[in-house]
């Protein structure tokens, strides 16, 4: 193998001549951090094409040759990367041990905060109060606290923070380069909109009922109402199994012009699950488009749905976790719909699956609509839409269509492949 250093032949990470304190912190802050080293190519390829688990092993077997001052630093941060259960112990023991100014302690605090966050919203409180006292510390930790105080209703204390990022948005420490003055600016501008949504009626309200029960009683104690956040988190009591959904009716009559277009934007899991984040239906009577219906819902299965649908879909997350619930955006879909014929392409595959599980969370186990699947119009219609290119990229290409990221402009150009097809020749 190379040297991660001077890429001379090794056999391990580090060549001897390359085996000092000073090569070793580079590398060991570097697999903190992945951030780029400039001119540095073998590192930056190392961090890029490596695992998660061959990065941990990289830097425990180097934490090993390291004799330095920073040797505890570094022993925390590992503990913290392979999520050990003596994190927590040794972030506690450095913390007591050294200033908390530094920027090394307030790492490790970072990590300590982080491990805490939204599972235990009591013992970090004499942390958060800290460092809402003290004028010099990293960004890392004002944004941070700022949210912990937003979801904990100190709403006063949430601003006084962003307020003191925002003043000093130039001089602040940041502990990752990554977090320049455009992150930091729209951190602050979503911090203030989730703030803005938790008191205005709106509290935090955790996904589990473990984490539901540490800040009701906060809550109380702060005379805080919650009670209309459980009752929109409800509908989970009201779910649908899958099997107990009712038998889809299939419409097979291709020559219909009046129909509702439907299409369901979503996320998966590592699990499969599908969380629809967007809904959008187009209304067609005797060919005509007459009415649309379009709608943002809040991924139910947890904030990393949130995070990664904001992503896939090019907004900012605030968006989608101010969005309104399932139920309600289901109800009001089944009602723009009435009795429409509903059509998609995947109207009896994908899409089928990943609206009826919407329609199951709302507490909905049947829907009398007829689907016509607009990629069995295709393979009836020519051989050359068979199975192995009956999908929709290839009618999309067909048919010279580009998909636009949005719900609604996917459920247009169902219309346009339906109609393309029924003119094929």
């Amino acid at each position: 193998m190379k040297c991660l250093n001077c890429q001379k032949t090794t056999n391990s990470f580090l060549c001897d001549s390359c085996l000092n304190n000073k090569e070793l912190e580079k590398v060991l802050n570097y697999i903190i951090k992945r951030e780029i080293i400039q001119d540095d190519n073998r590192l930056n390829t190392f961090i890029e094409e490596s695992t998660y688990e061959e990065r941990c092993d990289c830097f425990s077997i180097l934490l090993k040759d390291y004799k330095g001052k920073n040797k505890e630093y570094y022993n925390c941060k590992y503990l913290k990367m392979i999520h050990s259960d003596l994190f927590e112990e040794m972030a506690l023991k450095y913390l007591d041990k050294n200033d908390f100014n530094m920027i090394n302690s307030q790492d490790i605090l970072y990590d300590l905060l982080n491990f805490y966050f939204r599972n235990d919203f009591i013992t970090p409180q004499k942390w958060y109060n800290k460092i809402l006292n003290e004028n010099s510390l990293c960004y890392e930790l004002y944004i941070n606290a700022a949210e912990y105080f937003s979801m904990i209703g100190d709403y006063e204390e949430s601003k006084f923070l962003l307020d003191k990022i925002e003043a000093s948005i130039n001089e602040l420490n940041v502990l990752y380069s990554r977090n320049t003055k455009e992150n930091i600016i729209n951190s602050i501008r979503k911090i203030r909109n989730l703030l803005e949504r938790y008191r205005n009626g709106k509290p935090y309200w955790p996904n589990t009922e473990e984490r539901r029960k540490k800040i009701a009683t906060i809550y109380d104690e702060k005379g805080i109402n919650y009670k209309g956040t459980i009752k929109v988190n409800a509908y989970k009591k009201n779910k649908i199994k899958e099997d107990e959904f009712a038998l889809i009716n299939e419409c097979d009559d291709y020559s219909i012009n009046s129909y509702c277009s439907f299409w369901c934007n979503y996320v998966e899991g590592i699990k499969g699950i599908k969380d629809v984040y967007e809904l959008a239906a187009i209304k067609v009577v005797d060919g005509v488009i007459v009415n649309e219906f379009t709608q943002f819902i809040r991924p139910w299965d947890g904030n990393q749905y949130i995070k990664k649908a904001a992503k896939q879909r090019n907004i900012d997350d605030v968006i989608l976790s101010q969005s309104e619930e399932v139920e309600k955006v289901v109800k009001e879909f089944v009602e723009f719909i009435g009795q429409d014929i509903l059509i998609s392409t995947g109207a009896l595959g994908n899409q089928l699956k990943v609206l009826t599980r919407a329609l199951r969370y709302a507490g909905i186990f049947k829907i009398e609509n007829g689907f016509l699947d607009i990629l069995d119009f295709a393979a009836d219609t020519d051989e050359q839409f068979d199975m192995e290119n009956n999908t929709r990229e290839v009618l999309l290409q067909a048919f010279e269509l580009v998909d636009e990221v949005d719900a609604k402009s996917k459920a247009i150009n169902n219309i346009k492949i339906l109609n393309g097809l029924k003119e094929w020749k």
